[in-house]
């Protein structure tokens, strides 16, 4: 019964690592790949600016609600796995959100002060 119990610990904790490396990369895609990917696709379905514009304000929140709420979910999977407490035990989702956001800042600053093409007359490009 011993081994059994162990085996399971064992399972638990490598899904458990697992987790917290997806719970690390979804952030990552919540801030980044999310946004681009959206903009990406809507470039690609319409040329027009004002209606990229129109269908990213439309479109982005429910993709990112949507990430978020499945970080969210593997993070109580991840409380579950290891033991959640009492509730004291913070999940990997508290650590790699703020620093997930901070990279995305940086990153997105990074692109528009070196990456962007800056044209006069108005016709910079979201994505080239």
């Amino acid at each position: 019964m011993e081994r059994t119990r162990n085996r399971r610990g064992g399972g638990s904790q490598v899904e458990a690592g697992a987790l917290a490396v997806l719970i690390v990369l979804g952030c990552q895609v919540l801030w980044l790949g999310v946004p681009v990917g959206m903009l990406w696709l809507l470039t690609r379905l319409t040329g027009d600016p004002a209606a990229i514009l129109i269908a990213g304000l439309v479109a982005m929140p429910p993709a990112l609600a949507g990430v978020a709420w499945m970080l969210a979910a593997a993070d109580r999977r991840y409380l579950r796995l290891v033991g959640d407490r009492g509730g004291r035990r913070r999940g990997p989702l508290e650590v790699a959100l703020p620093a997930s956001i901070t990279i995305g800042l940086v990153t997105a600053l990074v692109w528009f002060a070196f990456f962007a093409n800056h044209m006069p007359a108005g016709h910079e490009q979201l994505i080239p």
